[in-house]
């Protein structure tokens, strides 16, 4: 997986988060085409990065996490 695929995949589960703020992670793992090495990168990515927490199989966004959500989308109101 490329940095640039997973920069996509962290703007797009970042965002949704933003939006619904308690996703199951299999929700996740489904949209990134069933791939477990992909989604096990990703989501060390993201609890490594303080971006989200997992509990009971559910997906939260942190506070950093938002705040990145809301850089995410300001970027790609721009574009």
């Amino acid at each position: 997986m490329t940095r640039n695929e997973i920069n996509q995949y962290l703007c797009a589960i970042l965002t949704t988060l933003m939006e619904t703020p308690q996703i199951p992670e299999s929700t996740l793992y489904l949209a990134m085409g069933c791939d477990m090495d992909k989604w096990n990168t990703v989501k060390a990515i993201l609890v490594k990065g303080n971006l989200a927490t997992f509990h009971g199989f559910q997906a939260y966004l942190t506070d950093a996490g938002y705040a990145m959500a809301k850089k995410v989308n300001a970027f790609a109101s721009q574009a």
